[in-house]
């Protein structure tokens, strides 16, 4: 089995960098989508394809793993760091590749909070809907819509 080179590890280390850079930008189109209403219905869109980049990073993660434990270094951050420190050309790769992750980190945390705002406030339509029925629940066990029995009317005034 041939020795991994550093510019094997250089080749791979793009890759994800791009990886990583197209999976900021599907989170990018995911706050919008989060923060606009009109764009919403977009979310299932943009969820299968970040999972299908999500995929794609996990492959080359590992791609690069095991270009380090094949070059006799750590498979795993600190191999990483000791391959950019050994060879000047991957540490401003390396260095890329942290940032790119870094960025695509914040903005899937902010993007989780705003899911979990959006989540909370659905939430509480359904509770008030329930309340303003009578209800436990407005559909039944096979997620068909039950009907409801006249009772409270709302009125606005």
């Amino acid at each position: 089995m041939n020795q991994p080179t550093p510019s094997s590890l250089l080749a791979c280390l793009q890759a994800e960098i791009d990886a990583v850079r197209r999976f900021t930008q599907l989170l990018q189109e995911e706050a919008q989508s989060l923060t606009e209403p009109a764009a919403f219905e977009a979310l299932n869109e943009i969820t299968e394809r970040k999972n299908q980049l999500a995929e794609e990073l996990a492959g080359l993660g590992g791609q690069r793993n095991t270009l380090l434990g094949r070059m006799g270094l750590d498979s795993d951050h600190a191999g990483g760091q000791a391959a950019a420190a050994a060879d000047p050309a991957l540490a401003p790769v390396w260095q890329a590749l942290l940032q790119a992750v870094a960025q695509a980190r914040e903005l899937n945390q902010r993007n989780g909070i705003l899911l979990e705002t959006h989540l909370r406030h659905v939430q509480h339509s359904l509770d008030a809907l329930r309340a303003l029925t009578g209800q436990a629940s407005l559909y039944d066990a096979q997620g068909r819509a039950r009907r409801v029995s006249p009772g409270k009317a709302i009125a606005a005034g």
